[in-house]
């Protein structure tokens, strides 16, 4: 037969004695088995009668016998399933066992497998050569069956635990492999015994695999620091935990988290994790945090952190600690009238220069108890801050407020406007002006706001008496919310007079508040507190209104004369006010309606506010820049724009015939005015030397109490129906102009 795949049930007799090679059979202990835990035993010999005994023997044994009678039949039937253990005979026809023991092992999955040879040579020459081809083990006949079986028991236990110790050992390779963190097994001087790359490993050395020791792998300072902590980690047969930066390319910098475990007592595993990534989120979790996203600045989260940081140091320390508090002054009329995109780039550049000031400002600036604390921070909208933490802090916090006001009066570039935007400081210090965070902030606060007060465009030191202002300007905003809804409001008027003729030209509308407290208020005693409340828009829409109402009045009268009134910056981006006032010029005679706007208007000139001016030019309305001289309009402006008139401020022509420098300085505006083809108007004139002076220089008109005091509705009603004429004007031109004045 060529092949016994199975021995039958039925196993030939044998005497005892009758054949050595099945002696003691009988014998063999068998443990109770299931079919599916039978061992499958492949036994390759040439002899039927072999595979005859092995057959009965495995079956009594609880091992499943297979059988092959050559060695290419048996590779042939590895291909299909692979036994449990392999009984292999040296001797056989064609190729014998050894060169068979050797093909087995190139086989897939079967580097392993526990092979017996068997042979009746036992010289030591076989058995090596039995070894040396792949043989697990060596048995030389004649076989005792009995110990064969003990053989294979053992045999297939050690392999059990081989093959166990081999998927351990390919788990466990496995899991490294799967960790993405540099493996390094080190001695205790921090000679690399092992190492496997992980990611991040470019920022190691050059050494990489090659490395011999930590110092071919990582700089001198973190090289350092690992030596010293495998000596904690041996000491104590303990893990030790770090990090680690190290340099790369550029600016840049590899972070790694660098744990250590003790392997024994002279060596140590070190876990290189890359956490480059991880730092670079936290760093963005953080800039979302703590910075503004506008500016680049801290933001009011960070800015409370380092004022309580800063306040408990300056405790410990004796020290200082100034707070600035900046406000963009008239920041809500630029974002309204210029869109919120100039606005944003007007916060960004405001938040740029400030930083640059501040650090300027700070160089050198050294504390004996330590350095110096300094954040810029934006609060919200265009409320900026400053923390200054160190001796002299009350000193540099001055500097800085000095050079804040000065670059502050630079225009900034914004997208296509050039625009002056001043600022107004307020400075609290710690301790004289407040303990806490909350105190030292509300006391900067009321600081900013008594500069705004005080003119804008400059700073303050924090006074108790400012508390007092501040008390007053919330008392004036709440009665004078309630003298809009009462109609305690009243329009003045003074009339605008030709000099030459001593006609009235026009009224200047002048607003009152009938304060039933304080009586009679004129406007610049609360106007600054209607601007900041924005009470300013519903009172502009009023005044609008009730100018509407006079001229009707004045038209069913018989008598037509033009009025002027003031708008300011806020009120001129202000729409609906804008609607109103073409509504009133609408039916009238050109001139009728005169606006008067500061030369602050002018400086943040833009696509709207071109398209604004020729709007109401178009509909008949005259323009007069107000108080010219004081502000910072430039000759494009009066060549740009649609302006009728200049009225020159009053500061001016009270100077008139006293300060030689005013005579030439208005000569020049009346110049100027004349050479783009304006007008010319007085502000102020009090004394016939005066209007004598101004009508020598080529004035057209003039207002002032000369003239006539603010009316009210009654009095100018009257005064108009009188003629509103001052036929003295002629000769007080003519016979009061003294020698040398202006001609």
């Amino acid at each position: 037969m060529d092949q016994v795949t199975r021995q039958q049930d039925s196993i030939p007799s044998a005497m005892p004695g009758e054949d050595d090679e099945i002696a003691g059979i009988a014998a063999v202990p068998v443990a109770p088995v299931t079919p599916q835990e039978r061992p499958r035993i492949l036994v390759v010999d040439d002899d039927p009668e072999i595979h005859l005994l092995a057959g009965a023997t495995f079956d009594i044994a609880g091992f499943e016998f297979i059988g092959a009678l050559d060695g290419p039949r048996a590779i042939d039937m590895l291909r299909g399933q692979l036994p449990d253990l392999i009984l292999l005979d040296v001797m056989m026809p064609g190729i014998d066992g050894f060169e068979t023991c050797r093909r087995i092992r190139r086989e897939p999955g079967c580097a392993l497998l526990p092979i017996l040879m068997v042979t009746g040579c036992d010289d030591i020459a076989s058995i090596e050569t039995a070894y040396e081809s792949g043989a697990t083990d060596f048995l030389a006949k004649p076989i005792n069956w009995m110990l064969m079986i003990h053989r294979i028991r053992y045999l297939l236990r050690g392999h059990a635990t081989l093959a166990a110790l081999h998927r351990s050992e390919a788990r466990q390779s496995a899991l490294i492999a799967a960790i993405p963190d540099a493996l390094l097994r080190l001695d205790r001087e921090g000679r690399v015994l092992q190492f496997k790359p992980g990611r991040g490993v470019q920022a190691l050395g050059q050494g990489g695999e090659a490395a011999a020791t930590l110092a071919e792998l990582l700089p001198p300072s973190a090289c350092m620091a690992i030596r010293r902590e495998i000596a904690i980690a041996l000491a104590d047969q303990s893990m030790r935990e770090l990090e680690l930066e190290l340099p790369g390319s550029g600016q840049d910098t590899f972070a790694f988290d660098a744990r250590l475990i003790a392997i024994d007592g002279e060596q140590v595993i070190l876990l290189l994790r890359d956490i480059t990534e991880r730092r670079q989120r936290q760093r963005v979790i953080h800039q979302l945090a703590y910075r503004d996203g506008l500016t680049g600045l801290a933001n009011r989260q960070q800015f409370d952190q380092d004022l309580a940081d800063a306040l408990a140091h300056a405790r410990r320390r004796d020290d200082q600690v100034a707070v600035l508090f900046l406000d963009l002054d008239q920041f809500k009329r630029i974002n309204d009238s210029l869109g919120h995109a100039t606005g944003d780039e007007l916060l960004r550049g405001a938040a740029q220069r400030l930083q640059e000031v501040v650090d300027q400002a700070t160089l050198g600036w050294e504390a004996a108890t330590g350095p110096p604390v300094k954040t810029v921070a934006r609060l919200g909208g265009d409320e900026l801050t400053v923390i200054l933490g160190g001796q002299g802090a009350d000193q540099i916090a001055r500097q800085v407020a000095e050079r804040v006001i000065d670059r502050f009066r630079e225009p900034f570039q914004c997208i296509e406007h050039s625009i002056v935007c001043t600022v107004s400081v307020g400075v609290a210090v710690h301790p004289s002006d407040g303990a806490t965070a909350g105190d030292l902030l509300e006391h900067a606060d009321t600081a900013m706001y008594a500069a705004k007060l005080n003119g804008r465009n400059t700073f303050r030191f924090f006074a108790p008496s400012m508390g007092e202002d501040a008390s007053r300007k919330i008392d004036v905003e709440a009665r004078l919310r309630r003298a809009v809804d009462e109609q305690q409001l009243a329009l003045y008027y003074q009339p605008v007079v030709d000099i030459e003729h001593g006609e009235t030209l026009r009224l200047e509308a002048l607003l009152r508040w009938q304060d039933p407290e304080e009586g009679v208020v004129s406007a610049p005693s609360f106007i600054p507190v209607a601007e900041e409340s924005g009470l300013i828009l519903p009172i502009g829409l009023w005044v609008v209104e009730e100018i509407g109402r006079r001229l009707a009045d004045w038209s069913q009268r018989g008598m037509s004369f033009g009025v002027a009134l003031n708008l300011s910056v806020r009120q001129f981006a202000h729409q609906e006010l804008i609607e109103r006032l073409l509504e009133l010029a609408r039916g009238r005679p050109a001139g009728t309606i005169e606006l008067e706007v500061t030369e602050g208007l002018l400086r943040d000139q833009g696509v709207q506010l071109t398209e604004t001016f020729g709007r109401l030019h178009a509909a008949g309305i005259r323009i007069a820049i107000d108080d010219f001289g004081t502000g910072y309009s430039s000759l494009a402006h009066l060549q740009r724009l649609p302006i009728d008139t200049l009225k020159i401020d009053r500061r001016f022509v009270r100077e008139l015939g006293h300060d030689p420098a005013s005579d030439p300085l208005i000569r020049t505006m009346i110049a100027l005015a004349k050479g783009f083809g304006l007008h010319t108007v007085a502000e102020g004139v009090e004394t016939e030397e005066q209007l004598a002076l101004l009508a020598h220089a080529g004035c057209r008109a003039a207002q002032g109490f000369l003239f006539a005091h603010p009316l009210t509705t009654d009095q100018v009603t009257t005064y108009l129906e009188r003629g509103g004429d001052f036929p003295w004007c002629a000769r007080a031109r003519r016979d009061a102009a003294p020698a040398g004045s202006v001609h």
